[in-house]
């Protein structure tokens, strides 16, 4: 059972956001952008997910406009996509991003401290 806060709804949130950040099926057509559960999630990572998740949306939105009979002009196309982008970006980093990188601080800080693998020397090596 994680730690009790004196914020029962974030750890709520964070608990319950990270239960869905943990599911295959969550992430399935991006599964392999998911870092593991130690690593921070990076603003480039969320920015790269918001890319990928908006951007299909918002081109599905002005097809589905046109299609209804609501067509978009290319001038606020301009303007939708980037909005949509950021929309979804902002809506990541504020709940999956924090979720995560809170639970990342946390499993590093359990973790202990692994050794540093001995380098390894290039070239060849002398005969006595």
């Amino acid at each position: 059972m994680p730690p009790r806060t004196k914020r029962p709804f974030l750890q709520f949130f964070e608990n319950h956001t990270n239960d869905l950040n943990d599911s295959d099926a969550e992430w399935w057509p991006f599964l392999s952008l998911r870092c593991a559960p130690h690593e921070r999630m990076t603003i480039a990572r969320t920015l790269l997910l918001a890319v990928a998740y908006a951007a299909p949306a918002a081109l599905l939105a002005v097809v589905l406009g046109t299609v209804l009979g609501e067509p978009i002009e290319p001038s606020q196309l301009f303007v939708f996509l980037p909005a949509s982008i950021l929309g979804v970006f902002l809506l990541l980093q504020v709940s999956v991003a924090y979720s995560w990188n809170r639970r990342a601080v946390r499993l590093r800080a359990r973790a202990p401290m692994a050794q540093p693998a001995p380098a390894l020397r290039r070239g060849r090596r002398r005969r006595r």
